[in-house]
């Protein structure tokens, strides 16, 4: 048993349905969070509290972090969740990280739970996107890839500067035709 647990301030967060200060202290007394029965009993009381309201449709804003340190926590093996409930808790961060179009921190999660149906849409859809290596003769020496998402986009930039300068281009071009006419030649080069 540990002499520094303050089991007043457990049951006062409990009460309060602070879950994330909550999650801080199990974390800082994780030594024995695993053998201390009232820290224990703590624990379960929120777990079956925060899943009961989440099962209910508690705001969706305000779990984000205590998803994330429950998750820590049982990935840490501090706490262990049933597998239903741990898959719920990824699900969750997947749907929130999802939404929030956040992908890569989505596809992480959801990559503890591929066979999940929002997790093996958010991993087929993150993996689409990623660049496909490209077959060639020097594979051993370069990589290249394919992106479809960039090959759409145009990358040229205009040669001048302003509209102005175009319609200079263009008047320069028209009443001078013998001549060749060329873009972003300062006048001072051409005229004394």
């Amino acid at each position: 048993m540990a002499e520094n647990i303050d089991y007043e301030q457990i049951y006062q967060l409990t009460f309060r349905k602070q879950w994330a200060e909550l999650l801080e202290l199990v974390y800082k007394y994780s030594k024995s969070a695993s053998s201390d029965e009232l820290v224990i009993r703590a624990v379960n009381t929120f777990e079956n509290e925060f899943f009961g309201e989440l099962d209910k449709g508690i705001p969706k804003d305000n779990i984000e972090t205590v998803l994330e340190n429950l998750f820590l926590l049982h990935k840490g093996r501090i706490y262990s969740l049933t597998e239903d409930r741990a898959i719920r808790v990824v699900v969750e961060l997947v749907n929130i990280y999802r939404n929030k179009s956040l992908v890569l921190e989505a596809y992480n999660y959801a990559k503890f739970y591929p066979k999940q149906e929002i997790c093996a849409e958010v991993i087929r859809l993150h993996e689409e996107s990623l660049p496909k290596v490209v077959e060639h003769s020097q594979r051993n020496q370069i990589k290249v890839t394919e992106n479809k998402n960039i090959a759409n986009v145009k990358y040229t930039i205009s040669l001048f500067k302003s509209h102005q300068e175009k319609e200079f281009f263009m008047a320069v071009r028209e009443n001078f035709q013998m001549f060749v006419v060329y873009p972003n030649v300062a006048l001072g080069r051409v005229i004394n």
